[in-house]
């Protein structure tokens, strides 16, 4: 049974939805971002003259650990969960059901959904716990709170690697039937992955600290810009990545249509 109703799966706002809430995540996490650097809660270490050095691109969860960057991050990720995330999870799984598929394509297919999902709990978890373990405020701290957050962190990175690799795999099972524009998306999520990849390696972060001399201005701001970087490279590798599920929604509309066209 359809959880969204047809005229939505076939409109626009169905191939929106997936690239917007991952657009507004992004937001919230610059806008985070801005606000502790300009409040100088990245600064560390002392130089040789006695002044602080910035860790420009240190970790998202010290960036968003306390008031005012805690309010915009918690309830932005909460809001964006119940008003963006869990409708672009009913979008996909209608869309991606009404294909024709073997058992054990289906396996996979379901795997990634049951993923997808998981990831997006930890992500409200880890983003309602920070990493001070308390939520918002101070004066509300939680016992083991800190290992909390990490065990959420933990799982989120996780499950989106393995969300987006049972996918890949499921799509590899009807390579055959798939139409140019989902052999597209497939390539570009596999674009997407190898890079993802490459950040995990370390290959990526280093190689920017190293051409970008601020970041690398005492051993205290490398290793937190190494970090940083890393945690924010692959964590835009997985937004891109389920941001371009609209090509796989767009590619399954373009297919009803042609199926109800030739009915007709």
């Amino acid at each position: 049974m359809a959880v969204v109703p047809q005229r939505i799966l076939m409109s626009w706002m169905a191939v929106a939805w997936p690239p917007v809430a991952m657009l507004i995540l992004a937001t919230l996490i610059v806008i985070s971002h801005i606000s502790a650097l300009a409040s100088g809660k990245c600064d560390r270490g002392s130089l040789d003259n006695g002044s602080f050095a910035t860790a420009y691109v240190t970790e998202i969860s010290l960036t968003t650990e306390v008031p005012p960057e805690s309010y915009i991050w918690t309830l932005g990720v909460a809001v964006t969960w119940i008003c963006f995330l869990c409708p672009t999870m009913a979008l996909l799984h209608d869309m991606l059901w009404q294909a024709k598929r073997n058992i054990v394509h289906a396996i996979f297919l379901g795997l990634s959904e049951v993923l997808f999902l998981v990831a997006t709990l930890a992500l409200l978890g880890l983003a309602t716990i920070t990493n001070r373990g308390t939520i918002l405020e101070d004066a509300h701290k939680i016992p083991d709170g800190h290992d909390i957050h990490h065990h959420f962190a933990n799982t989120f990175f996780l499950a989106s690697y393995f969300q987006g690799g049972s996918f890949l795999i499921s799509q590899c099972f009807r390579w055959k039937a798939a139409t140019p524009l989902e052999r597209r998306s497939f390539r570009w999520k596999i674009l997407v992955l190898f890079l993802v990849a490459l950040s995990v390696s370390g290959l990526i972060p280093l190689l920017l600290i190293t051409i970008l001399p601020p970041l690398h201005a005492t051993p205290e701001i490398r290793n937190l810009n190494y970090r940083g970087l890393t945690q924010r490279l692959v964590v835009l590798g997985m937004m891109i990545f389920t941001a371009s599920y609209a090509l796989d929604i767009k590619a399954l509309q373009n297919r009803s249509k042609d199926t109800s066209e030739s009915e007709v």
